[in-house]
């Protein structure tokens, strides 16, 4: 979307289209989506619980491996667009672990092209909420995402207001058809 707010020229519209993606990605929000059927994967079989208390979501684990907590749609997406992460996460553990607020890219036959994108790391070990919030683009190759929590080590992680947001299309993508 561009408009000229003087008439003329191909870089006024530019300039446009990037202070509005700069300062109101929040205005052009068209899609939200938020965990629809929670679930938890663990490397080690037996060493996850997901408890759920309201919006506030409780995972367990008690292994070194990675885990996952998951239940977002897949989000079909196009290259270029911009998405924002955000939610809120408390990461307790007495030694080595991690969590992280992330999507899984896929490919238009469903193929991964990577586990963990658009990472939102949440600090060490705490028993406040700590915000977690990132904004990316989608590369090229890219048909769907799907958001996830991941970490590794064990932990008590407690999440909640865990959201995905379509925020805007890359105002820099242009094609001849779109002139």
């Amino acid at each position: 979307m561009s408009y000229d707010l003087i008439k003329g020229g191909e870089m006024r519209r530019g300039l446009v289209a990037v202070v509005c993606l700069a300062f109101c990605g929040t205005l052009l929000a068209q899609e939200r989506w938020s965990n629809e059927k929670p679930g938890v994967w663990a490397h080690d079989k037996n060493t996850i619980t997901l408890t759920q208390d309201g919006a506030e979501y409780t995972i367990k684990h008690t292994a070194k491996r990675d885990w996952s907590f998951y239940g977002f749609p897949r989000i079909a997406v196009k290259v270029g667009e911009l998405f924002k992460l955000s939610g809120e996460v408390k990461l307790e553990s007495a030694g080595e672990s991690s969590a992280i607020f992330s999507v899984v890219l896929r490919s238009g036959e469903g193929e991964v092209v990577a586990w963990s994108y658009g990472e939102a790391h949440v600090r060490k070990s705490s028993s406040d909420w700590q915000p977690v919030a990132r904004t990316f683009l989608v590369p090229v190759g890219v048909s769907t995402i799907e958001p996830r929590l991941i970490g590794t080590g064990a932990a008590v992680v407690k999440a909640r207001g865990l959201r995905i947001e379509r925020v805007a299309e890359n105002p820099y993508l242009v094609t001849p058809s779109s002139r």
